[in-house]
C-alpha cells in the first residue's frame, strides 16, 4: 500500500489524530516544493496559508469530541501554501482510516491551477463576448448570463439568475418551451439542438426583436446545461429594410441572381428599363436580358468563376464595372455601364450577384454630340482665330465681325519656281508637297502664337498682333528665321524637291482692319496699306531672303546678338513708289545676305542686258553684238 501511495501522481498525504504528517509522496514533495525530511512528524497546517492554519487543529479536535463529520468524505477546494510561500488552488479529498488501532486521515489532493485558469478564461471570453449568451438547466432555470445578454435585454443579471429563460421570449414561444425542453429531455430527439435558428426575443420593456440562437448541450458534473449564443439581428433587419427601400427606390436598375443566373430580385427601375413585369423576369435566367452574342456565353463565365475561385482568379467582371451591351422585351438594344458585386449569405451558404446598371443610352448620345461639336469647333479653328470663332458662336444670325488693330506685323512667304516645279509633277505630287510645307509652316505659327490668315496658291499669309501687343514683331522676326531653317531641312531630307526649294519672305507693319466675309465659306481676312506693303515685301524680294520695311528692321537691330540686318537700299514698289528696304538674317548671316544681294543685282542686270538686245533685235534686225558671258 506504502509503494502505491508513492508511486501515486496525485499528491498524498496521511497525518495522525494531532494532524502530524505521517507519510507524503513524491507528488506531493513536488506540488509544495518540500524535501520529506521536511514534512515528516510536522503539523500538516504548515501546507496551509494562516487564514486555515490557525483553525485547523480545533477543526481536529472537534471532530475527536463528537464525531461529525463536516469534510470526511467529500471533496472541497482549498488553497495550498508552498515553501516559497506562494499559494495555490487545490480540491482536497479526506478519508480516515485505522492502523494498529490508530486513527490516521488520507488527503488526496489535486492541484487546480490549470483548471481554475481555463475556467477563468472562459469567463472572460464569456464577459468580453459581444454576443449574449444565456446558460440554462434542464428546466430551463437560468444559470449564467454574460454582460451582453444583459443589456441587450435590459435586465440586471440578479434580475435573470434563476429564472425561467422564457422571461426573455414573446408569447406564443413564452408557453411553449417548457414543453419543447421537457420533450428534448424525455426523448433525446434533436429538433434545434446544434443548430441555428432564427428567432423573436423580448427585452424587459416588453419590446421584440430578431435574433439569431444557436443551442448547445453539455453536461458539468453529471448536469445537463444548455448554452444559448445568440446574435442580434434588430440592426441588420433595419439596415436590410433600409436597403430593399433603397433599391426599391433606386433609379438605376438592380437585379439579384443566384450563382447559375437565375433573377431572385429585381427592382422597379429594372422593370421600367428592360419593359417586362416583375412576375415576367424573377425565376428567370438573366440571359433573357442579353443580346445572343453574350447569352450563349454567360452560363460558361459562371461556371469558370467558380471553377478557378480562390487560386488567386481575378475575375474581370465581379467587382468591377464595364460597358456592355442590353437586350429590353421588344428586342431593341441599348448601351448600359454594369458593376457586379458578390454577396455571400452566412445565414444559408450560398452566393449571390448584384448587378447594378446604368442606361447610357443618353450620355452615348451626348458623347456622339459632344465629338461632333469638337469637330466642329476644331474645323472652326482651323479657318479662323480662336477669338473669332468664339464671337461667331456668340453672335446671332451671324452679324458682321470687323475690328481694326493699331498695330500688326504681317509676313507672306511664296515659294520661287513653283510654276515651273507643277508644270513637271502629277497633281498628286504637287498636293503632297504643299501639304508638307504648309504643315511644317502651320506647327511654326503654334509654336510662336501667331494666326495663319491663309494661303493664296503657294503663298502663305501670317500676321501677329492680333493676341499680342507687345514684341509681335519681334516674334514674328524669329518665326522668319525658323521659316527659313524648315526650308533648308526640307531640301536635305526630302529628295522629291530634286532641283532646291527657295522661298520669298517679306513683312512689314501696321494698323489694319480684320473681319469675317461671305455668307459661303466665310472667312477671316486683314485688309489696309500695311497688307498690300507686306506682299510687295515678299514679291520684290531674295530667294531665301527675310525682306521688311524700315519699322521692321528697326526692331531687328535692337537685337543685335539675334539678327544680322542689312540695307538694300531703294527700289520702286507698285503703289507706294521708291522706298528703302532691309534685308534680315541670323546674326550670323550677314556676309551671305550680301553675296545674296549682289547675286541678285547681277542676275537683275543681265536680264535688263538681255531684254535691251531682244528689243533692239527686233527694231533693227541686222543687229549684233557679242553676249557677255557672266
Amino acid at each position: 500500500m506504502t509503494a502505491l501511495i508513492r508511486s501515486a501522481v496525485d499528491p498524498i498525504i496521511q497525518i495522525d489524530e494531532a494532524g502530524i504528517i505521517q507519510l507524503v509522496n513524491q507528488a506531493c514533495l513536488n506540488t509544495f516544493i518540500y524535501e520529506e525530511e521536511e514534512l515528516i512528524g510536522q503539523n500538516v497546517k504548515m501546507l496551509m496559508p494562516e487564514e486555515h492554519a490557525s483553525k485547523h487543529d480545533g477543526y481536529l479536535h472537534k471532530y475527536k469530541v463528537t464525531g461529525e463529520k463536516r469534510v470526511l468524505g467529500k471533496g472541497r477546494k482549498l488553497q495550498g501554501l508552498k515553501s516559497n510561500g506562494s499559494l495555490f488552488p487545490m480540491f482536497l479529498s479526506l478519508s480516515e482510516a485505522k492502523i494498529e488501532g490508530k486513527t490516521v486521515f488520507t488527503g488526496i489532493i489535486h492541484d487546480t491551477s490549470e483548471a481554475d485558469q481555463e475556467r477563468d478564461r472562459l469567463l472572460a471570453i464569456l464577459t468580453s463576448a459581444v454576443d449574449p449568451i444565456a446558460q440554462i438547466d434542464k428546466k430551463g432555470i437560468i444559470r449564467m448570463v454574460n454582460p451582453a445578454c444583459c443589456k441587450v435585454f435590459k435586465y440586471q443579471e440578479s434580475e435573470l439568475l434563476g429564472q425561467n429563460v422564457n422571461i426573455l421570449m414573446p408569447e406564443p414561444y413564452k408557453k411553449l418551451h417548457d414543453s419543447y425542453l421537457e420533450n428534448y429531455v424525455r426523448t433525446g430527439v434533436k429538433k434545434v439542438m446544434g443548430i441555428g435558428r432564427k428567432v423573436r426575443g423580448q427585452r424587459s420593456d416588453g419590446s421584440t426583436f430578431s435574433l439569431f440562437l444557436t443551442l448547445s448541450e453539455a453536461r458539468v458534473n453529471n448536469e445537463i446545461l444548455f448554452t444559448g449564443i445568440m446574435r442580434d439581428l434588430s440592426v441588420e433587419e433595419e439596415e436590410r429594410e433600409a436597403l430593399e427601400l433603397i433599391i426599391a427606390s433606386a433609379v438605376d436598375p438592380i437585379v439579384v441572381i443566384d450563382s447559375v443566373g437565375i433573377m431572385e430580385q429585381v427592382n422597379p427601375a429594372c422593370t421600367s428599363v428592360f419593359g417586362y413585369s416583375m412576375d415576367e423576369m424573377l425565376g428567370r435566367n438573366i440571359t433573357m436580358l442579353m443580346p445572343q452574342k453574350h447569352a450563349i456565353n454567360h452560363g460558361r463565365y459562371l461556371e469558370r468563376y467558380f471553377e478557378r475561385k480562390g487560386n488567386n482568379y481575378t475575375s474581370s467582371i465581379v467587382g468591377h464595372g464595364r460597358d456592355v451591351e442590353a437586350k429590353r422585351k421588344d428586342g431593341s438594344s441599348f448601351p448600359i455601364f454594369l458593376s457586379v458585386s458578390e454577396c455571400v449569405l452566412a445565414s444559408r451558404d450560398r452566393t449571390v450577384f448584384i448587378g447594378i446598371m446604368r442606361n447610357m443610352t443618353e450620355k452615348h448620345k451626348a458623347i456622339e454630340a459632344e465629338v461632333e461639336r469638337q469637330k466642329s469647333e476644331a474645323l472652326l479653328l482651323n479657318m479662323l482665330p480662336e477669338s473669332i470663332s468664339n464671337r461667331l458662336k456668340s453672335i446671332e444670325n451671324h452679324e458682321n465681325i470687323a475690328d481694326f488693330f493699331e498695330s500688326v506685323t504681317i509676313l507672306f512667304v511664296d515659294v520661287v519656281g513653283f510654276t515651273q516645279y507643277s508644270s513637271t509633277r502629277s497633281p498628286v505630287e504637287i498636293v503632297n508637297f504643299l501639304n508638307m510645307l504648309f504643315q511644317g509652316l502651320d506647327r511654326l505659327v503654334d509654336k510662336y502664337g501667331l494666326e495663319k490668315i491663309k494661303t493664296i496658291g503657294d503663298a502663305y499669309m501670317v500676321v501677329s498682333g492680333l493676341k499680342m501687343e507687345e514684341d509681335h514683331t519681334l516674334a514674328m522676326l524669329e518665326f522668319s528665321l525658323d521659316v527659313l531653317h524648315f526650308v533648308q531641312e526640307v531640301n536635305i531630307a526630302d529628295s522629291f524637291v530634286s532641283h532646291g526649294l527657295g522661298v520669298r519672305i517679306g513683312i512689314g507693319t501696321g494698323s489694319v482692319v480684320a473681319g469675317v466675309v461671305g455668307s459661303k465659306k466665310r472667312f477671316f481676312d486683314l485688309w489696309g496699306d500695311a497688307v498690300n506693303t507686306s506682299s510687295r515685301m515678299e514679291s520684290t524680294g531674295i530667294e531665301n531672303c527675310i525682306q521688311c520695311t524700315e519699322d521692321v528692321a528697326l526692331v531687328a537691330r535692337q537685337y543685335p546678338a539675334k539678327f544680322a540686318v542689312v540695307d538694300r537700299g531703294f527700289i520702286d514698289i507698285k503703289g507706294k513708289g521708291e522706298m528703302e528696304v532691309f534685308l534680315v538674317g541670323d546674326k550670323t548671316s550677314e556676309r551671305l545676305i550680301r553675296k545674296s544681294l549682289h547675286r541678285h543685282c547681277r542676275l537683275k542686270e543681265r536680264e535688263s542686258i538681255i531684254t535691251y538686245e531682244k528689243m533692239t533685235q527686233e527694231l533693227n534686225p541686222g543687229f549684233h553684238r557679242k553676249r557677255i558671258i557672266w
